[in-house]
């Protein structure tokens, strides 16, 4: 990965999105992500939630709790499109 370098990728996918805190499905992203870059998130919001093994991020104020594909799912923008 190292060798293809920063902000190469066109698409990133995220396979089981719902299992990851939001925080975590920005990595790739991040580093390998550019501007004209597309995020896809795969998986089953209602399934297992994210895994959190940080005592700091158990706090339900933080969100750690509720992954990035969940949070969207439940935007009205979503909830209405067919």
């Amino acid at each position: 990965m190292k060798v293809l370098g920063k902000k190469f990728f066109t698409h990133i996918f995220v396979d089981e999105a719902g299992q990851c805190m939001e925080a975590e499905t920005y990595i790739p992203m991040a580093y390998y992500g550019r501007e004209q870059t597309r995020m896809i998130l795969a998986g089953d919001p209602q399934q297992l939630g994210p895994v959190i093994t940080s005592n700091f991020l158990c706090n339900p104020k933080f969100g750690g709790h509720i992954s990035c594909l969940l949070r969207l799912a439940e935007l009205e923008d979503f909830k209405k499109d067919p």
